[in-house]
């Protein structure tokens, strides 16, 4: 017999997202409904409605099987078992929080035994047996009167499972993610000076607030039993707090001015060496342990060397920058003499005559010049330009243009390949003459202008694509 889903379960199955549970005779059939591109149900999601249903045998290994194949026919996921000569039987479910009034019989096989007739007496007489005290849907039962055709299962108790609870968290509520990208204006300029803004904090600020956990409420199944909810788990702020933090209650704040980290889980706020004028006479050279802020130029001659980070709001005129960090400027100029190093990224609008080396990615506006470059990637954008000098990067580049129209000369060099990833140097308007690529020693010397092009290595030699020929991104 097909049971028909209702919304209370009490002539009816479970269902779910994308599945149905049938019940049929002593078999319950499982029916998938997956769009073609949507994914399946979860085997835990039809193994928990399976175990509510008055089943005897719950065959998981049915319930994976469909889900890799996906028939479109019903597959038996259940059995139920009958006693010899019993026209049918109240069953409890094997997570014991529901009971049923199951028939054996079918009304539309004509060889098949009679429905049977039972009373609310007898409902009674078998619930007992089966332990069932609680949750008995008294209204039900008592609709069967002195005697009712019992066509379909029937849902006669339902107990109530237990909620979990919800684990504590710590939410974060800085920017971790380190990011020297500039805010660009719909006018197309850049502002440099709003990475100042967005990677410190002032003392006292909120850098992760604690929700406590919420406990769960316990269940009760249909025999009388308590469902006992798991114990949410708890999370101690303290483990989150670092150098420069302080608590509050649930929260964790900033005790100093600085610059929010988040390493491993562990928050710290690093100290901030703030120059609000020039790095000049009246400063000198700065040797610091954190961070380095200077909201004007540094000046010709002088040299900041920095554990932290270093953010420049004016000019690095002939001057050296070091840092541990990131390194951000609005821009470089200097000569053989001046050095820009930063153990992870460098951000600028333009950057000539330097030697420039960036553990993470080299980011420039407008153009680099007469630079000897090592990164691990070069990003330019199609209105910027390489120019002159030499880059070494480690694993790509992409700059507007290479070289120029006097045909300088400028050497670009990548490997073939990192980590089985294959590299690539790629110009997104000219590369001009006087340019040589060198992609995992393979050479190109460019004798004419060309266009837009990607440049892989490939047997040897370096190949081109123009765009729109390049089918994937990576030719092999």
């Amino acid at each position: 017999m097909d049971v028909a889903v209702d919304p209370e379960n009490r002539e009816g199955t479970r269902t779910g997202d994308r599945f149905e549970l049938t019940i049929r005779g002593t078999s319950v059939l499982l029916s998938l409904h997956v769009e073609a591109d949507g994914a399946p149900p979860t085997a835990g999601a039809i193994m928990t409605a399976l175990n509510d249903l008055p089943v005897d045998v719950a065959d998981a290994g049915a319930v994976f099987s469909a889900l890799r194949e996906l028939p479109a026919s019903p597959v038996v996921v259940g059995t139920i078992r009958v006693e010899p000569g019993a026209w049918w039987a109240v069953k409890v479910s094997p997570s014991r929080l529901t009971a049923w009034a199951v028939p054996f019989a079918e009304p539309d096989d004509p060889d098949g035994p009679e429905l049977p007739i039972v009373s609310a007496r007898e409902l009674t007489t078998r619930l007992a047996p089966q332990r069932v005290t609680h949750g008995l849907l008294q209204e039900i039962i008592d609709s069967f009167g002195e005697g009712k055709t019992l066509d379909a299962p029937v849902l006669l108790a339902r107990g109530l499972a237990a909620t979990p609870g919800q684990n504590a968290s710590v939410e974060f509520l800085f920017d971790a993610s380190e990011s020297t990208t500039p805010s660009e204006h719909e006018d197309g300029t850049v502002d440099y000076r709003t990475v100042v803004v967005h990677r410190f904090v002032d003392e006292g600020a909120l850098l992760a607030r604690r929700h406590p956990p919420v406990a769960g409420v316990n269940g009760r199944d249909v025999s009388g039993r308590e469902l006992v909810a798991p114990v949410a788990r708890d999370q101690a702020l303290a483990k989150h707090q670092g150098k420069g933090t302080r608590i509050e209650g649930d929260n964790l704040v900033a005790a100093i001015a600085g610059r929010p980290m988040l390493a491993r889980d562990r928050v710290d706020v690093l100290p901030v060496y703030e120059v609000k004028g020039n790095i000049d006479f009246s400063v000198g050279n700065i040797d610091f342990v954190g961070d380095v802020v200077v909201h004007g130029d540094v000046m010709p001659g002088f040299a900041i060397h920095a554990g932290g980070s270093v953010t420049v709001s004016g000019i690095v005129d002939h001057a050296t920058v070091e840092a541990g960090g990131d390194i951000v400027a609005r821009g470089v100029a200097g000569d053989e003499h001046c050095c820009l190093k930063a153990g992870k990224d460098i951000a600028a609008h333009y950057v000539h005559n330097m030697h420039v080396a960036a553990g993470g990615v080299l980011r420039v506006q407008r153009e680099v010049l007469n630079c000897h470059v090592e990164c691990e990637k070069l990003e330019i954008p199609t209105t910027g330009r390489f120019v002159g000098g030499r880059l070494a990067a480690r694993s790509e580049v992409t700059a507007g243009a290479l070289g120029s129209i006097q045909s300088t000369a400028t050497w670009v060099e990548v490997p073939a390949r990192v980590g089985g990833k294959r590299c690539c140097i790629r110009a997104t308007r000219t590369v001009y003459p006087g340019v040589t690529l060198d992609i995992g020693h393979a050479l190109l010397q460019v004798q004419e202008e060309l266009r837009a092009s990607s440049f892989w290595e490939s047997g040897g030699e370096i190949v081109r694509f123009e765009p729109g020929s390049f089918g994937p991104e990576d030719p092999s």
